[in-house]
């Protein structure tokens, strides 16, 4: 029973917290949505530092520098997601995000020799397929943001990807928690990069949007910490398949909320790439 809940907590979690997301970073962009909700991600989760403080200091030092390196992956593709939120639909968006789980598959077999069974490789192909026809318009005017938003999604499932391939590198020494905690040291280092290129972080962003921000805050990083700790206590065969589904009622709110008008291709395209996602969750 308690598998179930913290699957369920990881699928309202996350496909509502996107939504939230969706929400702010139209409201006050993706910069500033991914740093405010980062910067609260980080306070949020100190107090676990305490829990797991014994794993970093008996932790080898290279260790922890490889695992703050790879944080890189994690913070600029939260970056790049909130971004392409702003530029493409949002249903498109959290559809291609979502296909990240294909990319673990693949990283795995390529960098770990994890087998890849047939099964696996045809629900992966039909992911890419989905993707491909909610993004490529053949013969179709191209619109530039539109593409940008694409782009940024593809990135962000690339980043998500190899995040999650290398941590497992690490989760023997560091558990979930350090790889994702350490990451929040690029923060500060992207603050000073947004400075330098002129784009604008303030607190007057919290009030215009705090609902919204504290929401997506809440919820996506409650999803993670419930996932996490039912992995962590053997529970991955029920609380992954339900977890990674998130994206099929993330889609769907984007479609009642943003009431966006997709192409017949797109939607089409949507529906394969969730079908895979889902069926992904249960063979892999």
């Amino acid at each position: 029973m308690l598998a179930y809940i913290f699957g369920l907590i990881s699928y309202f979690g996350w496909g509502i917290g996107d939504i939230f997301g969706a929400i702010t970073a139209r409201k006050i962009g993706g910069y500033q949505t991914t740093f405010w909700i980062m910067t609260g991600a980080a306070l949020l989760f100190t107090p676990l530092a305490f829990l797991y403080w014994h794993m970093l200091i008996s932790a080898p030092l290279i260790v922890i520098a490889a695992a703050i390196l790879v944080g890189f992956l994690y913070q600029s593709g939260n970056f790049a997601v909130s971004l392409a939120l702003v530029e493409s639909d949002v249903s498109i968006v959290l559809t291609i995000m979502g296909s990240f789980g294909a990319l673990i598959v693949l990283f795995s077999t390529l960098f770990f020799h994890e087998p890849l069974n047939l099964s696996k490789f045809i629900i992966i192909a039909g992911i890419f397929l989905g993707v491909f026809l909610c993004t490529y318009k053949p013969g179709a005017h191209v619109d530039r943001n539109h593409m940008r938003g694409v782009w940024l999604a593809l990135y962000s499932a690339f980043s998500f990807g190899l995040f999650f391939t290398v941590v497992k590198l690490f989760t023997p020494t560091l558990s979930w928690f350090w790889p994702v905690y350490l990451s929040f040291f690029w923060l500060p280092l992207f603050y000073l990069w947004f400075r330098r290129m002129h784009i604008r972080i303030s607190t007057n962003a919290l009030s215009k949007a705090r609902i919204p921000i504290l929401a997506s805050l809440l919820l996506l990083r409650g999803g993670d910490f419930f996932f996490n700790v039912g992995l962590q206590h053997g529970l991955a065969a029920i609380v992954a398949p339900i977890g990674s589904a998130s994206p099929t009622l993330s889609v769907l709110l984007a479609f009642l909320i943003f009431h966006e008008k997709l192409t017949k291709r797109q939607l089409i395209g949507i529906i394969v790439a969730l079908t895979g996602i889902v069926a992904l969750g249960f063979v892999g």
